[in-house]
């Protein structure tokens, strides 16, 4: 309870710190818009611009990623375990590809996939299986 009220705390001041500095024009309104205009560009984007759509296109994206990855960490394990020379053939491979971030692959994979919903699957897997 109190964790939750800290929580209540901390938002109502943000919400009035955001609306103190935007009544005073510190910032372009254009970069800091009140919280007026946020919250009904955000009621406006799940009614007229299937916000809740692109959203759940989003999370089916981030889905699939997670799951091949979880899937091809259990394929890789399920090999490593047959013998001596794939356990070290996968080892190998994870002790090559772990370190390598993320952000390092994203030029690759537009070169290979292009920007769409396979790079970002890639990248999902790529982040997921050496973690697993």
């Amino acid at each position: 309870m109190k964790r939750m009220k800290s929580r209540i705390i901390f938002l109502v001041g943000f919400v009035l710190l955001w609306q103190i500095i935007y009544t005073l024009n510190v910032f372009p309104d254009l970069l800091f818009p009140s919280i007026k205009e946020i919250f009904s560009s955000l009621i406006k984007g799940i009614v007229e611009e299937e916000l809740l759509l692109k959203t759940l296109n989003s999370l089916k994206i981030i889905f699939i990623g997670m799951s091949l990855g979880v899937i091809t960490a259990i394929i890789l394990m399920g090999i490593s375990l047959i013998n001596k020379f794939f356990y070290n053939l996968v080892d190998n491979i994870v002790i090559f590809l772990n370190p390598i971030p993320s952000m390092a692959i994203f030029p690759l994979c537009i070169l290979w996939f292009g920007i769409g919903q396979n790079a970002m699957i890639f990248l999902m897997l790529h982040t997921v299986i050496w973690g697993l």
